[in-house]
């Protein structure tokens, strides 16, 4: 094999892991660093709280979250390996961080108390399904970016120059 065919071999491979996510709930779009604390403050973990990222991406919210809530459990599941893998390594200092390489349909939420997701309004049928099957009715949802129609959120915090950032309670769906 000669190093053109190799690399496009490995090009398609990272574009191809790249790309999982997008067939099942979103493109890897990174949540911005400007909105960080925003997110964080929707959230307002206490110490002992369970909580997930749906779609962590590379990892960068999680160890933003992991250093700001060390009494905390943060646990992020990622389709992609590629960007699981990322956020293992970017993680792999913080102990109180989890990463499953996971599809969300297939992975149980019972234990979370706070959840944060960015994906796109298109899932959002079956997430509310999963949601109302599986959280308890004080677990807080944090959605990026689009509001889940017809439910109307506790609170909308809105980063200068960002996208809003919804808090529901599972109770509210």
């Amino acid at each position: 094999m000669d190093l053109l065919t190799g690399l496009t071999i490995v090009s398609s491979l990272i574009l191809l892991s790249l790309a999982t996510g997008a067939w099942s709930a979103a493109p890897w779009v990174p949540t911005r660093q400007r909105d960080w604390a925003a997110i964080n403050q929707l959230l307002d973990l206490q110490p002992g709280q369970i909580f997930y990222e749906i779609g962590c991406g590379h990892g960068h919210l999680l160890a933003y979250l992991a250093r700001k809530n060390p009494d905390s459990r943060l646990i992020g599941l990622e389709i992609s390996p590629l960007l699981a893998l990322a956020a293992a390594w970017k993680t792999r200092r913080q102990a109180n961080v989890t990463i499953r390489w996971a599809n969300l349909w297939h992975y149980r939420l019972d234990d979370a108390d706070a959840v944060y997701v960015f994906l796109l309004p298109k899932i959002y049928p079956q997430l509310i399904k999963k949601f109302k099957s599986q959280l308890s009715p004080a677990t807080k949802i944090v959605i990026g970016d689009w509001p889940l129609a017809g439910y109307q959120p506790q609170r909308k915090l809105r980063p200068v120059g960002s996208v809003p950032y919804y808090l529901y309670r599972a109770s509210d769906l």
